[in-house]
C-alpha cells in the first residue's frame, strides 16, 4: 500500500463551501481512477499555529506505487489537482509506502 498525503492551504476568500465542493470531487476520484483503495480528507481542526498554516487535507491509499503512478498523470487527476491548485496559496505533498 501507498499512502499519498496533500495539505493545502486555502487562499483568504475562500469558502468552506468552496473547500466542501472540493473535498467531494477528490472524494469522487475513488470510482474514477484505478488503484485508489480509500480516502479520507477535511479541514484541518489542529489550529493555525500547529498547523503551518494548513487548513485542509487529505490522504489517499493506492494499492502500490504504480497505481499512484497511473493516477499522478490521470486527467481526472490533473482537473482537481488544477482546482487544489486555484484555491490554495500553498500544496504539500509526500507519499510513502505503508
Amino acid at each position: 500500500m501507498v499512502k499519498h498525503i496533500v495539505l493545502f492551504k486555502a487562499k483568504p476568500g475562500v469558502t468552506e463551501a468552496q473547500m466542501g465542493e472540493l473535498m467531494g470531487e477528490l472524494a469522487g476520484l475513488k470510482s474514477k481512477i484505478e488503484g485508489i483503495v480509500d480516502f479520507s480528507g477535511n479541514k484541518n481542526i489542529s489550529g493555525e499555529e500547529r498547523s503551518h498554516g494548513f487548513t485542509h487535507g487529505f490522504v489517499m491509499t493506492f494499492a502500490d506505487n504504480a497505481k499512484l503512478q497511473g493516477y499522478l498523470p490521470h486527467p481526472e487527476h490533473k482537473a482537481v489537482a488544477a482546482k487544489v491548485r486555484g484555491l490554495s496559496d500553498d500544496v504539500l505533498v509526500i507519499d510513502f509506502e505503508a
